[in-house]
């Protein structure tokens, strides 16, 4: 993948990274990192269970650097909005409209799809939420892991135990990181390739993100989740540390979905938090027949 920047309509940049096979007709998937990583997650190399491998399926692929990750997002201090709400709408308003501009022709592609993992997943449901059809970009479906109804509050405490006062970011030491996310039997389920990447992937995550993931979003999410009308699939893995797999929880998440054509949710066997091989096999497969899907919809419209 290549590092690409965009300005947008608003004088600030998004920054990510690309890759554009030729001769294709599968949809444009626009993948949303989850907390401490940037784009660069979705580029790990080729023999990890990692979205960059798509790109060896003929997927056009684009990977945004998320506001608060070495981009900014101008934030209203006077809004009752929360941070989430904000980026999930500045997504929506301003940066996925421009990337389509920018890139429609070249991609040849009918339809977008966000595909994100974890905290990711909070923003681009408040995108989808938010999404009307008429601010420029053809959303299809919305693919999404880790994030569900119900979280473990220990390890998100311990998460915000690593925060100093008043910082905007924290940092976590990766060794920690992978201590709380890989615990046994994650560590013996753990690709070692995958393991090598943690320290150079580490990034600091922004303190707001903390609090909506262990606050506002808990307590709201399924009021952006009932208002979502493009189709979704959501995974989560199996041993997972962070948030709960049990089927009560998958049952509560699939059913907050109610105006979504197409839900399909699924717990990823054997898996850890990050992507498997054959979870994300499944999402190129809902991707391309979604995509299918809304260009064949909008033909007879």
């Amino acid at each position: 993948m290549k590092p690409f920047t965009l300005t947008l309509s608003n004088g600030e940049i998004a920054t990510g990274r690309l890759s554009i096979p030729q001769s294709t007709q599968k949809p444009l998937l626009v993948c949303l990192h989850g907390g401490t990583h940037d784009a660069e997650y979705f580029d790990a190399p080729p023999s990890t269970p990692s979205p960059g491998s798509l790109i060896h399926g003929g997927f056009q692929l684009f990977a945004l650097n998320r506001p608060g990750y070495g981009t900014g997002m101008p934030l209203d201090p006077q809004t009752n909005e929360t941070y989430p709400q904000q980026q999930g709408k500045y997504l929506n308003d301003t940066i996925l409209p421009a990337l389509w501009k920018e890139y429609e022709a070249l991609s040849g592609a009918s339809a977008l799809v966000l595909l994100a993992h974890s905290i990711g997943a909070m923003m681009v449901t408040i995108t989808a939420k938010s999404y009307a059809g008429s601010e420029g970009y053809p959303l299809s479906s919305l693919i999404a892991s880790r994030i569900v109804a119900k979280i473990n509050i220990t390890y998100t405490q311990g998460l915000a135990n690593f925060i100093e006062p008043n910082a905007s970011h924290g940092n976590f030491d990766p060794v920690m990181k992978d201590q709380l996310m890989l615990q046994i039997p994650g560590m013996l389920l753990a690709d070692p390739e995958v393991r090598k990447q943690s320290a150079r992937l580490n990034k600091p995550v922004p303190v707001d993100e903390i609090i909506g993931i262990n606050t506002t979003w808990l307590q709201s999410w399924n009021r952006y989740s009932h208002q979502v009308k493009v189709p979704l699939k959501y995974g989560i893995s199996e041993f997972d540390e962070l948030w709960s797999s049990k089927t009560d929880a998958l049952g509560k998440y699939r059913d907050a979905f109610p105006l979504s054509p197409r839900v399909e949710c699924e717990i990823v066997s054997n898996a850890l938090s990050y992507a498997a091989h054959s979870w994300l096999t499944r999402c190129c497969e809902f991707a391309v027949e979604c995509s299918e899907w809304y260009t064949s919809k909008n033909k007879k419209t």
